[in-house]
């Protein structure tokens, strides 16, 4: 089973996210993605999270939270709080190198609103990040 980590970031009541538009059966799906991605051999999950937020966003991060965890697919993902330390937020990564009309990425940040109404996945972690973020 693969493994992946996501980090949900929120600030200024807006979610951290790829807008996705990809080709699958001759039809366009668009969606919202978490950022993350896959675990690498000897790497612990907030290694992985903090990697991949830096390779695809060029987004320094520090580790909030352990949210937990959703199995689809033949993968597991888990998912972290996290909030930005540094870096300035610059598209990279295999995502780019990857980016095109058919298989499309876009950092974006959404209302928080927006995020929990979508088809986003993990929106019980979202909404615990929010409650968090209100006390």
């Amino acid at each position: 089973m693969k493994e992946t980590v996501r980090a949900i970031i929120i600030r200024d009541n807006k979610l951290l996210v790829f807008f996705r538009r990809k080709l699958k059966d001759n039809k366009y799906i668009t969606y919202y993605a978490i950022p993350g991605g896959h675990v690498e051999e000897n790497e612990s999950y907030e290694e992985t999270v903090i990697r991949e937020l830096k390779e695809e966003m060029n987004l320094d991060i520090e580790v909030v939270d352990y949210l937990g965890k959703l199995e689809a697919y033949n993968q597991i993902e888990y998912y972290y709080s996290a909030k930005i330390v540094g870096g300035e937020l610059i598209f990279g990564g295999e995502e780019l190198e990857r980016n095109n009309y058919d298989n499309y990425y876009e950092i974006r940040w959404i209302d928080i609103d927006e995020a929990i109404n979508s088809n986003i996945t993990a929106i019980e972690f979202i909404k615990k990040v929010v409650e968090e973020n209100e006390d």
